[in-house]
């Protein structure tokens, strides 16, 4: 519980002001990371994504990891509306209309929540996916291709590094907690070590919200 005159955390500060105004984002004022392989991106929180088209186009999908058998090859497509931090509508290469993917393996906060309040931090983990709109990006995909909403269950690549990984940016930058859902689970291994260190460095929703199990 909050304590006026003493604010505890921005997650105090976003309850108060949503009685008021709702809980908007907090203001972004980024430069883009340096690009470098194998590096690729930075986990710089105070650095937005460096983004290229280009680079997207140019990347041969058969260099992204990927489990023995997944249930479909690897594609490309471009992201046209941001519903969540963890959840985009992607115009695949080849496909009439753009469908609804879920990124594999992580949870964001939600911002669009029926009868109840936007979660904590939700605001900021979806303007930072916002970057991508309009933007190409890669897909790839592990055991299972569908949730039981109909999403298409998949990994995003911005490029072929270490940060280019979307899931691996959300959770080393604390946006987004680990969510591992069998059979998906190619990934878990490293999703959990970033999420740890998140945790450790007290990045993002692990200072700012109060989670279950924190002190």
């Amino acid at each position: 519980m909050f304590r006026l005159g003493g604010w505890r955390s921005l997650g105090d500060w976003c309850w108060v002001a949503f009685l008021f105004f709702g809980c908007p984002a907090q203001p972004v004022d980024w430069t883009p990371c340096k690009y470098a392989l194998p590096a690729g991106n930075c986990w710089d929180e105070n650095r937005l994504v460096n983004l290229d088209d280009a680079r997207v186009l140019n990347l041969d999908l058969g260099a992204l990891p990927a489990p023995p058998n997944p249930c479909r090859p690897a594609t490309k497509g471009r992201v046209m509306r941001v519903i969540d931090g963890d959840t985009f509508d992607v115009l695949i290469d080849g496909a009439g209309e753009a469908e609804r993917v879920r990124l594999i393996g992580v949870d964001t906060p939600e911002t669009s929540v029926p009868r109840g309040y936007p979660h904590c931090y939700g605001a900021e983990a979806k303007q930072f996916s916002e970057q991508l709109i309009g933007r190409m990006v890669a897909l790839s995909f592990d055991v299972g291709c569908t949730d039981p909403n109909g999403r298409v269950l998949a990994y995003v690549w911005v490029g072929v590094g270490d940060g280019d990984l979307w899931q691996r940016q959300l959770l080393r930058r604390g946006l987004a907690k680990l969510l591992i859902i069998r059979p998906n689970v190619f990934m878990e291994s490293q999703f959990r070590e970033d999420a740890e260190v998140a945790q450790r460095e007290g990045r993002g929703l692990w200072s700012a919200c109060k989670l279950p199990g924190s002190p």
